[in-house]
């Protein structure tokens, strides 16, 4: 395959068939999508927001796998669990792997902590609105995974919050990317 395949073409080759439903996405580890960041993106080494390092979903240098096989391992370098739910992007900077994810604690809210719906802006035309909102608070936690091995280097609770609208069916509440100037970690 040449060089210059765009990456997001071999990945929509790879996800090709994958069920990408919550219920899926709960169980579901990390090592894909940090295996395939970790071992095929060595010519692109930093990854510094959303859709890689050119900000176009490509990655010219690179030569990520277009097969795997979770049970053998094959073309998978490692795997993790990640804490709670995330629809972010991954970013890299030099032997770490950022990611974004939110966790639903069983702490209910009182009536005067649930947001004001009256408070949001309206519905965008053709935005779609599929969960209810939420009356439970969430953990909205970073991480960073180490990318050679998988090992967790470290994780914080930025914010623990009962978010003010529901989200789309195959999101979850972290759905924005971190991103990084190489000095500091930004995550919305």
């Amino acid at each position: 395959m040449p060089l210059r395949d765009s990456l997001r073409a071999r990945v929509a080759r790879l996800v090709d068939g994958i069920d990408w439903s919550l219920r899926s996405a709960r169980r579901a580890t990390l090592g894909l999508a940090l295996g395939l960041a970790s071992a095929g993106l060595a010519a692109d080494a930093n990854w510094t927001h959303w859709r890689g390092p050119h900000a176009n979903g490509t990655a010219p240098e690179a030569d990520p796998p277009t097969t795997w096989d979770g049970a053998s391992g094959k073309n998978i370098r490692w795997r993790t669990e990640l804490v709670g739910k995330g629809s972010a992007t991954p970013i890299v900077w030099g032997g770490q792997i950022f990611i974004a994810s939110a966790e639903q604690t069983d702490r209910v809210a009182k009536p005067e902590e649930i947001p004001d719906p009256k408070n949001r802006p309206p519905p965008r035309p053709g935005y779609e609105r599929q969960t209810t909102e939420p009356v439970n608070f969430f953990r909205f936690i970073v991480s960073s995974y180490a990318r050679d091995t998988g090992k967790l280097l470290w994780r914080k609770v930025v914010a623990e919050l009962v978010p003010h609208e529901g989200h789309h069916a195959t999101h979850s509440y972290a759905a924005g990317s971190p991103t990084t100037d190489g000095e500091r970690l930004y995550v919305s």
